[in-house]
C-alpha cells in the first residue's frame, strides 16, 4: 500500500484528491505570502538607502557650489598675473 509522504493519503483516492490539492496549493499561498512579504521589506530598505543617498549627493553638491562661488569671488577681486579677460 502507498502512502502519500506529505499527507499520508492513497494517490488516486477520489475523495482525498480535493484535499490534497487544496493544501497543495495553500502551501503555495504561503510560499508566495512569504516571498511578498520579504520583498517589500528589501524593496522598502532599498528605497531608504537611495533616498539617502540622493540626500547626501545634494548636501555635498550645495557645498561645492559654494566652494565654487567663493573661488569665483575671489578670482574676480584679485585676477592672477598675466590673466587679462578676468574681471573685465
Amino acid at each position: 500500500m502507498y502512502v502519500h509522504k506529505h499527507y499520508g493519503e492513497k494517490p488516486g483516492d477520489p475523495e482525498d484528491t480535493p484535499r490534497c490539492q487544496a493544501r497543495a496549493q495553500t502551501e503555495i499561498i504561503r510560499a508566495f505570502e512569504t516571498f511578498d512579504i520579504i520583498n517589500k521589506t528589501n524593496f522598502a530598505r532599498i528605497k531608504a538607502d537611495v533616498s539617502n543617498n540622493e540626500k547626501a549627493a545634494d548636501i555635498k553638491m550645495e557645498a561645492i557650489q559654494k566652494r565654487l562661488l567663493e573661488i569665483e569671488k575671489r578670482l574676480l577681486i584679485n585676477p592672477p598675473p598675466g590673466d587679462r579677460s578676468v574681471g573685465q
